[in-house]
């Protein structure tokens, strides 16, 4: 944990050996990048640091984030997904272009997409300078079967403070608060109960990309386009530590499970390791071909998923930066990756989102298996902004199209990721966020165009009952006294 990030040194678990192309590996503390000292010219240690958090209200430890809303109550098997697997080898990817839902009351590009743990809420970011929190409205069908309408509840707005566009937006660790960023080059903390902006953490140089809560909620980090990350106690708003090494923008970050690592996405086409407990950076993989947008550990701890301008998403050991999958069939940059239990999803320029069934590779042989057969898989237990869903800003580094970038290419008989579906957005849409039901029921994407679609995967099971369905409909109270139907009247006053 964060708690004892600073008397504690980087662990990794692999259990994977060498695989596809690494052009450079480099371990140990003997790295170019370091952190920025404090002001006594040493790291920052819990002596300096008070303990975090303190007794700032909700934000104890809670489970991870959620995924899809209601979709934990739903109880949907997930078996869709494993029938699609032995189609998928045999006639490959099923194209889906029918929705069941379009939210659409953002007026920018969609930035972020995440939800809460009970699974009943969505939060969603976008560069209209606002974020918001809302779910989809269901209604009983001829069938007696509870559907997505055509309708959203609006709980929460948070607006009228960032000065520019946002990046992204993420949950506390208790889903008390949300965190947001922005080109505005802020991070700013909202209390949900009364969308209240209660704190302001400043002092980045340049836009803000991405950003993620520790596991102990303590502790915030941001992606910055100068190429450094900003590290800030939330409780005392204090700078705590900045890394930096990379050469370029850094667009996305991932704390590793037990805290100890932070796993960074940069515009100079590497993934960087680093040592928390130091500031130093532990680790550099260089495999993909152009900018990486986007990257993220695994619940365990045993993997790193990344995805890049290159086109290609990949699954990486992080202890020895060996790549064990590739995710390839995207005709534009893939700005976002997320494991989805043993799935992983991936959101494109292409317009499309898509869903692979990873199979690795084991040493350096060539003994392929997908992940069903990994523990340690599940993500559905990861919480903060770090986890399951994310979300990519938009294009950084300019413009929409990667029509520039190399072709990428794969080494023949090498482990390649299975495309199992293949979900559609509008024409012309670029989809930059992706999110997935943990039952793998319903898969979410957003992007240029400002709205967030919602597709079912075929053979997934919907088995929400009316009780369930009373429950999700009156959900909401605990974030203050105004029902979901309140707040929506109070967003239109």
């Amino acid at each position: 944990m964060l708690r004892n990030l600073f008397s504690c040194s980087s662990v990794f678990i692999g259990v994977f050996g060498s695989m596809l192309l690494i052009t450079s590996i480099s371990l140990g503390q003997g790295m170019g990048g370091t952190g920025m000292m404090n002001s006594t010219g040493t790291m920052p240690t819990m002596s300096t640091m008070d303990g975090g958090m303190g007794t700032m209200p909700g934000m104890d430890a809670m489970p991870g984030m959620g995924t899809m809303p209601g979709m934990g109550m739903m109880g949907g098997s997930g078996n869709g997904l494993s029938v699609l697997l032995s189609q998928a080898r045999e006639e490959g990817a099923m194209e889906i272009d029918e929705t069941l839902f379009t939210y659409n009351r953002h007026e920018g590009s969609i930035t972020s997409i995440c939800l809460t743990a009970d699974d009943n809420w969505i939060l969603s970011a976008s560069t209209d300078k606002t974020a918001q929190i809302w779910h989809p409205i269901y209604k009983q069908d001829e069938n007696g079967e509870f559907r997505i309408s055509s309708d959203a509840q609006v709980f929460r707005s948070f607006s009228d403070v960032h000065k520019q566009g946002l990046t992204s937006a993420i949950f506390s660790m208790d889903n008390e608060y949300v965190f947001t960023s922005s080109y505005d080059r802020s991070v700013r903390l909202w209390k949900i109960n009364n969308s209240e902006n209660v704190k302001a953490f400043t002092g980045s140089k340049d836009r803000v990309w991405k950003i993620a809560c520790d596991p102990s909620g303590e502790y915030i980090a941001a992606a910055c386009n100068d190429g450094t990350v900003t590290i800030w106690n939330i409780k005392t708003i204090e700078k705590v530590l900045t890394l930096q090494g990379h050469e370029g923008p850094v667009f996305d970050l991932s704390f590793s499970p037990d805290g100890t690592t932070l796993a960074t996405a940069s515009a100079d086409k590497t993934i960087r390791l680093w040592n928390l407990g130091t500031g130093r950076e532990v680790g550099k993989i260089d495999g993909h071909l152009d900018k990486v947008y986007s990257v993220r550990f695994s619940a365990d701890g045993n993997y790193l998923l990344s995805a890049s301008r290159d086109k290609t998403a990949r699954i990486w050991n992080p202890r020895g930066g060996d790549e064990l999958c590739r995710f390839v069939g995207h005709t534009g940059a893939v700005h976002q990756a997320i494991f989805g239990g043993n799935y992983v999803c991936t959101a494109s320029d292409d317009g499309t989102v898509r869903v692979w069934m990873p199979e690795m590779s084991r040493g350096g042989k060539n003994n392929n298996r997908n992940m069903n057969a990994m523990p340690g898989m599940d993500t559905t237990t990861m919480g903060g902004g770090d986890m399951l869903m994310g979300a990519y800003p938009l294009m950084p580094g300019g413009g929409m199209s990667s029509k520039n970038s190399t072709k990428p290419q794969r080494e023949p008989g090498k482990a390649k990721g299975i495309e199992l579906l293949r979900f559609r957005g509008d024409r012309n849409d670029h989809l930059f966020a992706v999110a997935m039901s943990s039952d793998q029921y319903y898969v979410l994407g957003g992007g240029s165009n400002g709205k967030i679609y919602i597709w079912e995967i075929p053979g997934a099971e919907n088995q929400m009952n009316m009780n369930q369905y009373n429950n999700y409909n009156s959900y909401g109270t605990e974030y203050g006294t105004m029902s979901p139907d309140d707040a929506e009247k109070e967003n239109q006053e």
